[in-house]
């Protein structure tokens, strides 16, 4: 099912170019392309592998940390939530983005990363109704016709 969401996936890996979330954004890019390393990349008998696998997990945890001793703002919540959806830890990416929209309900950077949380569960629907949100409050946000336009085939 992942493999077949890949064009929900890739919106994930973007800069969205907004003031309000570039830097995590980017900082998600980083962390996405190391995910992607092969498993022992870089050494004979994996160790090396291991250790970056490490190394970024600390470096995640670091992140999430700093996220919530900042102020309590949108844009750290929704960094937050794509951290911790990329990590596995659903519940806690939906706490994070569900904070983020009510705090800024017009931070579309949020209801793009909901949209994709609910492609990813087969709820087409939800997704197209969420993007379609981030749509008419950022109409130039990076992908967003191509998401709606798939998840628009899918429902």
């Amino acid at each position: 099912m992942r493999q077949q969401l890949l064009t929900f996936d890739r919106v994930d890996n973007r800069k969205c170019g907004c003031a309000r979330h570039g830097i995590a954004a980017e900082s998600g890019a980083v962390i996405a392309r190391a995910q992607r390393l092969p498993r022992g990349a870089g050494g004979e008998n994996g160790t090396e592998g291991h250790a970056a696998g490490e190394a970024l997990r600390k470096a995640q945890d670091e992140y999430i940390v700093g996220l919530d001793t900042f102020p309590d703002i949108a844009s750290n919540h929704g960094a937050k939530g794509w951290l911790e959806a990329e990590r596995g830890n659903l519940i806690v990416a939906r706490d994070a983005l569900n904070k983020a929209t009510s705090l800024d309900p017009n931070y579309a950077f949020a209801w793009v990363i909901k949209g994709v949380l609910s492609a990813r569960d087969g709820k087409f629907v939800d997704a197209v109704e969420m993007w379609k949100k981030a749509r008419s409050i950022e109409p130039s946000y990076p992908n967003i016709n191509q998401l709606i336009a798939e998840a628009e085939k899918r429902k």
